[in-house]
C-alpha cells in the first residue's frame, strides 16, 4: 500500500477483502464528574505498535481508562504496517469500511475527540483473526514503532472486527504518533499491515468524557 508523509489521508473507495487490519478496541468513558487534562499514551509503550514482541496489545492494554481529548501515539515501521481508523462493523469483521481513515507514517498521534467508541487496527488479515480485538478503560495515546515496517489506521468497528480498513480511515505513519481521545466512546486502531492484523495487532479503546475525573 501506497503511503504518505505522515500525513492523514482519507479512502474514498472500499477496500479488497484481501487487506485487512490489526486492531485494537477504544472504549471512552462517559460519566461526568470534573474536568481533566488528556494523557498521551504511547501504545505498546517501548515495543511501539508491534506484534513482534512478548508484549500484546491486550496486556498493554489492561487496566487503562481513556478519556475524550486524550492522545494515543503509535510507532512502527510504516513499510512493514500501518493503522486504520474503522466504523464498529468493520472492527467487528476486520473489513475497513467506507470513510475509515488510513495513518502511515510510522509515527501517528491520534486525538480522541468524542465520547464514543473507536475502532483502529492495522490492514494485516493475520493480525485481526486471532482474536486480539482490545478493550481499554483510561486519555491521549501515543503510538511508537518502526515506521519503516508498519503502521497505524483508526478505522471503524467493522474495520477493525474485519481487518479491512473502511473507507474514510485515517492513517498515520510516522512511527511515534500521537492520538487524542477528544470525546467519550469507542476508537479503533490497527495497521494495513494484513500479517500482524490477523496476529492481533489490532486495538478497540472506549474513552471516558473529557471532565470525567482520571484515577
Amino acid at each position: 500500500m501506497a503511503r504518505s508523509s505522515g500525513q492523514v489521508s482519507h479512502v474514498a473507495a472500499t477496500i479488497p477483502m484481501a487487506i485487512v487490519m490489526a486492531i485494537f478496541c477504544i472504549f471512552l468513558a462517559n460519566n461526568v464528574t470534573h474536568a481533566r487534562r488528556p494523557t498521551t499514551y504511547n501504545v505498546g509503550d517501548k515495543n511501539g505498535w508491534d506484534t513482534n514482541t512478548v508484549i500484546s496489545m491486550d496486556t498493554w492494554a489492561r487496566g487503562k481508562t481513556f478519556y475524550a481529548g486524550d492522545i494515543l501515539v503509535f510507532r512502527y515501521d510504516n513499510k512493514i504496517s500501518n493503522l486504520v481508523v474503522v466504523n464498529q462493523p468493520g472492527y467487528e469483521t476486520c473489513t475497513a469500511n467506507s470513510g475509515s481513515r488510513v495513518y502511515n507514517s510510522g509515527n501517528d498521534r491520534i486525538q480522541l475527540p468524542y465520547g464514543r467508541s473507536y475502532y483502529i487496527g492495522t490492514k494485516k488479515p493475520t493480525d485481526c483473526s486471532d482474536d486480539d480485538f482490545r478493550t481499554l478503560d483510561c486519555c491521549i495515546e501515543v503510538f511508537r514503532y518502526d515506521y519503516q515496517l508498519v503502521n497505524m489506521l483508526v478505522v471503524n468497528r467493522t474495520g477493525y472486527e474485519t481487518c479491512i480498513p473502511n473507507e474514510g480511515y485515517e492513517e498515520y505513519n510516522t512511527g511515534e504518533d500521537e492520538i487524542q481521545l477528544i470525546y467519550g466512546g469507542n476508537y479503533f486502531i490497527g495497521t494495513d499491515n494484513s500479517v500482524d492484523c490477523s496476529a492481533g495487532m489490532k486495538l478497540a479503546i472506549n474513552a471516558l468524557s473529557p471532565d470525567l475525573n482520571c484515577p
